[in-house]
């Protein structure tokens, strides 16, 4: 390192003799010689250095050429790791004006500049003003990008988690989704929701698995009514697409919790439809038997939802899978009054799911959906067997369906669609 500082003193000294202190080259090699000091954890010597350059680039270049900008970031990171947090945060407010005049309010420039500036504001303690900047951040990732790409979701997760190191309700204010993934990752279940329901306000998202996760949430937070009305517009958001995506999605939302819908019929239709179009492939593909299985049993026809499940239980372990499969095998064998064998298999159940807890986070963060629906099948499970009459429906033979079932399959406007 020691000679290589020593060359990129050289080679500045070269550039300066033959072209001048404030050509481009000679400019670019005082930066090298100061970066080469940061490198070697001497920022009070690249300080000086910054400095010349910055000088010269606002005389040669002007305030708004990136040269300059670039000047400005580097002196201001160069004080920062210095401690002299007021002076950095003087030159980078004056790069964030410099990327809004120039680039307008929505470049990614100025979203970069705010957190570069929220960063410095938190670490003089201004966690107001630094959390107003990551608030801003984050709505404009999500405006730019989405709220699942990767930037949106390091914006939210950073804004959660300065809200809770500070001590602060986890407001997201106008933040959508992005935020509301990360709380339900962190078992914030109701700032989840209420993330998810911007995206609810006004343009219905066109994506299924945002309207299952939000309903997810919803029967966690004992939101009967609202999960209800959910499948209700979800029904008729998504019922006439021939997506695979689509249909599972709806199909295993719809089952989620009991009367999801107002009738059962539809429950188990969507839930053949689902069989049918998903192929072996499919990452769908797997929970397939067991949604058709939980449609039966919504449907009432329990001997239906036995034989279906048989079959899947003799498969593969796939670890949740099999457990939802085991916790609604306990509540079959309940509807069918064998409750020892009900007994037997809701026990295997909690033993996976106790020791899942205790061997790993309780709640996997990327699984999170999944968990959820292993709670809500376990709490419905265990209160079946405490009193047996809870939310039973009809039970029904497996007659032949009479015509007026059969037409539930058309695509006209049924009587059980909510609007």
């Amino acid at each position: 390192m020691g000679q290589e500082l020593a060359a990129a003193r050289q080679y500045y000294d070269q550039k300066r003799r033959e072209l001048g202190l404030d050509a481009p080259e000679t400019l670019q090699a005082l930066d090298e010689w100061a970066a080469l000091h940061l490198d070697r954890d001497e920022p009070a010597d690249a300080e000086p250095l910054f400095r010349q350059g910055l000088e010269r680039k606002l005389r040669v270049f002007g305030e708004e050429h990136p040269a300059t900008i670039a000047s400005l970031k580097n002196l201001a990171r160069v004080l920062k790791q210095q401690k002299k947090l007021a002076d950095a945060e003087k030159l980078l407010r004056q790069c964030l004006e410099i990327h809004r005049r120039v680039q307008g309010p929505e470049h990614p420039d100025v979203i970069v500049a705010m957190d570069e500036l929220a960063d410095i504001l938190e670490e003089q303690g201004k966690h107001d003003q630094a959390d107003s900047f990551l608030r801003q951040c984050l709505e404009g990732w999500d405006r730019l990008l989405g709220y699942a790409h990767s930037e949106t979701q390091a914006a939210a997760r950073k804004l959660v988690f300065k809200l809770q190191a500070h001590g602060k309700p986890v407001d997201l204010g106008r933040s959508g989704p992005a935020a509301g993934y990360v709380c339900a990752e962190m078992g914030l279940w109701k700032e989840a929701v209420a993330g998810f329901a911007k995206a609810f306000e006004s343009d219905l998202p066109k994506e299924p698995n945002l309207w299952s996760d939000y309903a997810c949430l919803l029967v966690q937070t004992g939101d009967t009514e609202g999960y209800r009305r959910l499948c209700g517009r979800l029904l008729e958001r998504f019922y006439q697409s021939n997506n695979e995506d689509d249909i599972a999605f709806l199909s295993h939302t719809v089952a989620l919790a009991p009367k999801a819908l107002p009738e059962a019929a539809p429950i188990l239709e969507l839930a053949q439809r689902r069989v049918a179009k998903v192929a072996p492939g499919s990452g769908h593909y797997i929970w397939s038997g067991h949604v058709l299985a939980l449609g039966y049993y919504r449907a009432g026809r329990f001997d239906k939802a036995a034989e279906c499940l048989e079959g899947l239980l003799k498969g593969r372990p796939h670890g949740d899978h099999d457990v939802a499969n085991w916790l609604l095998k306990a509540m079959v064998e309940q509807r069918l009054s064998h409750d020892e064998n009900a007994q037997k298999w809701l026990d295997k159940a909690n033993q996976w799911i106790q020791r899942a807890a205790a061997t790993s986070a309780p709640l996997p963060p990327t699984f999170w959906r999944q968990w959820l629906m292993i709670q809500f099948l376990q709490r419905e499970a265990e209160a079946l067997l405490r009193d047996k009459n809870v939310d039973q429906p009809q039970r029904k033979s497996d007659k032949p369906k009479t015509n007026a079932q059969k037409n539930l399959g058309g695509r006209a406007s049924p009587s059980w669609r909510l609007l």
